[in-house]
């Protein structure tokens, strides 16, 4: 999978091609701006075959398309899709409570590769929680009390940690069905809200373990006030 920024060499078999056959590349980017690539077009092979090649390079994520045509001997329009995932990255983006290297030391163990998106997400599971709660923050709206940015903290991999071994990613996916058969087709729907309980699902519910961090740090149990 292609990372935005990263370089790529496109690239079309023509057959058959000679040498009549040259090419050109547009790339088109997911707003709809193009570009156009410098092509090269290899000698004939054995076999009557040339290759196309361009250096393209993918800025942001989304789909692209690659719009070649092809003149001369092999004569034809070919277009290519290419999917671009966002630049890699280990830190978690937006309003977070927890680094990677806090889950894999509360997990004891090399955090998931989509751990970044899980803490945002329990972040914002454990903001849901804190709607009351009446804390010192920064510019940023971040704790900063020492005692509140570790609760909050080890709230937030708590989270993260119960929800590893069902397998939950914070939308909720988990709770559509808890048993699913092959063999003779047997599905059971799991108790989050998606099944009817009143219960709520394991996406939309603090861990217990990571509630019972806030409320020993004084986070929770706060009623609704204003200044006046």
């Amino acid at each position: 999978m292609l990372n935005a920024g990263d370089p790529q060499i496109a690239s079309l078999l023509i057959n058959p091609g000679d040498g009549t056959t040259a090419a050109t590349l547009t790339v088109y980017a997911p707003d709809g701006t193009s570009t156009t690539a410098a092509v090269t077009v290899s000698e004939t092979d054995d076999d009557g075959v040339r290759m196309a090649s361009a250096a393209v390079t993918y800025p942001v994520a989304g789909l692209y398309v690659l719009a070649w045509v092809v003149t001369g001997i092999g004569a034809g329009v070919e277009h290519q899709q290419v999917p671009v995932a966002p630049a890699v990255t280990t830190v978690p983006q937006g309003r977070v409570y927890a680094t990677t290297t806090d889950l894999a030391n509360k997990l004891r163990k090399a955090p998931p590769l989509n751990a970044p998106i899980l803490l945002e997400r329990a972040s914002r599971l454990v903001d849901k929680e804190l709607l009351c709660a009446i804390y010192d923050v920064d510019d940023d709206g971040l704790p900063t009390d020492p005692v509140h940015i570790e609760a909050m903290r080890d709230a937030t991999v708590e989270q993260v940690a119960a929800w590893s071994p069902i397998g939950e990613d914070g939308t909720g996916v988990t709770d559509h069905y808890t048993n699913v058969k092959l063999g003779s087709a047997s599905m059971s729907r799991g108790g989050g809200s998606s099944g009817g309980s009143q219960k709520g699902s394991a996406a939309e519910e603090l861990a217990p373990q990571a509630r019972m961090i806030l409320q020993q740090a004084g986070l929770t149990g706060h009623g609704p006030w204003t200044p006046y």
